[in-house]
């Protein structure tokens, strides 16, 4: 703190160069405690409107004392009667170092504050309903969503991205605002649908494990994580897809539209049966069926849930990785184990 005051003292007599400059410089972003740093703004104003110098004077006589008593006494020069440039100068000296801590204190000041608004987190959105009745949302770019119940919805505020993006598990009706500079996406189940203006619907509650979008206006891009080529719906189809063989139609007004990538007909033979049922149960009963450890943190699939039917030509590898793609995990084999992670 010494050596602080001692630099200011330094540029209210016009000694300072610019390593002194720089060493206050470093004073201020490393030893300045917040409650100097308001002393030193404070004082800094009320030098400038009453025209005052920047040190207190209590602490311009101790360090004045201090150095007097480093230094042998000198006789006393005669006192000549000073011309006017000789008394203007150290005021216009006491005005240039107010100025110029006033600058490296601001500039201080800017740059903590950018450095706190580069690294503040990114807002995250994490939507439940869990009751009985559809639950409207409206987004900040003025979309609205109608959210079903016992679905989830995730997002997180992308402005540096200028894109829309929404993870969706369950089912949710889409009335997009129109912005052809940020497109408007939603994940579910392993595929992603993209619009810039629309009114659609995506839904992952069917039986069977099928993932359903219906399109009512505008136009909308579908892409599936198997790299297979995008489709593209027009008002009034519903593109309808099959999680575990991938097989996809789109059918309009009750009429197929498009033929289906595989028509394998599947056998109908349930072996098992899950309605909402949450995903570590789910998993359990799934392992002891297939008579396979399957390894999971319990942390990574709660407040998860499973709706499907487990076909008798269904394989354990099949199921678990729609199940994983429908709730973005992973799914890895090691030996005679399953192990799922975030």
């Amino acid at each position: 703190m010494e050596q602080f005051y001692l630099l200011l003292e330094k540029f209210k007599k016009g000694q300072a160069g610019a390593a002194d400059i720089a060493q206050l410089e470093t004073l201020m972003q490393q030893g300045a405690d917040e409650s100097m740093k308001a002393a030193m703004l404070k004082a800094y104003l009320q030098s400038i409107a009453d025209k005052q110098q920047v040190l207190p004077p209590d602490k311009t006589a101790a360090m004045l004392d201090r150095l007097h008593a480093a230094i042998e006494t000198e006789a006393v020069a005669p006192v000549r009667k000073r011309p006017l440039r000789t008394i203007l100068l150290p005021l216009s000296v006491a005005a240039s170092v107010l100025v110029m801590v006033g600058a490296v204190y601001l500039k201080y000041q800017l740059n903590t504050a950018n450095r706190k608004a580069a690294t503040a987190p990114m807002a995250s959105h994490h939507i439940s309903n869990n009751g009985s009745d559809i639950k409207s949302l409206a987004l900040a770019d003025g979309s609205i969503i109608h959210l079903a119940p016992n679905s989830t919805l995730t997002w997180k505020d992308s402005t540096v991205e200028m894109q829309r993006r929404l993870i969706l598990q369950g089912k949710a009706d889409f009335m997009v605002h129109a912005d052809t500079k940020r497109p408007f996406t939603v994940e579910a189940a392993g595929i992603t649908v993209t619009a810039l203006g629309t009114t659609f619907t995506v839904n992952t509650t069917l039986e069977e494990n099928k993932v359903a979008v219906k399109l009512s206006e505008g136009k909308v891009r579908i892409h599936t994580t198997d790299n297979n080529e995008d489709v593209y719906l027009l008002p009034g189809e519903e593109y309808a897809i099959n999680t575990i063989t991938r097989s996809f139609d789109i059918k309009k007004s009750g009429s197929l539209g498009k033929a289906p990538a595989s028509t394998t007909p599947e056998v109908n033979n349930v072996v098992l049966s899950f309605n909402n049922e949450p995903l570590d149960q789910a998993i359990h009963t799934l392992g002891a069926h297939f008579k396979t450890k399957i390894c999971f943190q319990q942390e990574d699939v709660s407040a998860l849930y499973f709706t499907g039917k487990v076909l008798k030509k269904d394989s354990l590898k099949s199921i678990l990785a729609a199940i994983c793609a429908m709730n973005q995990l992973e799914l890895r084999a090691t030996g005679d184990s399953i192990i799922i992670s975030k």
